[in-house]
């Protein structure tokens, strides 16, 4: 499962609206030593994706993450069902909100545990 959500984010890291974020967490992923990939069963509508991001920044400190605000607003443009993989590594998170049909990652963030 590991591979083929990084197969994911090089496929996708040309893509003009989220590529340099699959690239940046290509980066942060393949630097880590150790790996663990979480995905969601069931899908949620991508516009109540962005909103719960959007009420968690308000109230968190998540400004600091790579691709949070991209991603809102690329899930925010089209009302899909989406399911979220997760790439846990020793240097932090990736989460990949993926569309049920094919075609690009929705949303990319990246959360780092380096200082």
């Amino acid at each position: 499962m590991t591979s083929d959500i990084i197969e994911v984010l090089r496929k996708y890291q040309d893509e003009p609206e989220l590529g340099s974020i699959a690239k940046a967490a290509l980066r942060f992923v393949e630097s880590a030593q150790h790996k663990l990939v979480q995905t969601a069963q069931t899908g949620q509508p991508s516009v109540s994706v962005a909103q719960m991001y959007e009420i968690r920044k308000r109230h968190c400190k998540l400004s600091a993450f790579t691709g949070l605000d991209e991603s809102i607003q690329s899930l925010r443009k089209r009302d899909v069902t989406v399911r979220l993989a997760m790439i846990e590594t020793d240097r932090g998170f990736v989460w990949i909100w993926l569309p049920d049909e094919s075609g690009p990652p929705m949303g990319i963030v990246i959360a780092s545990l380096d200082s």
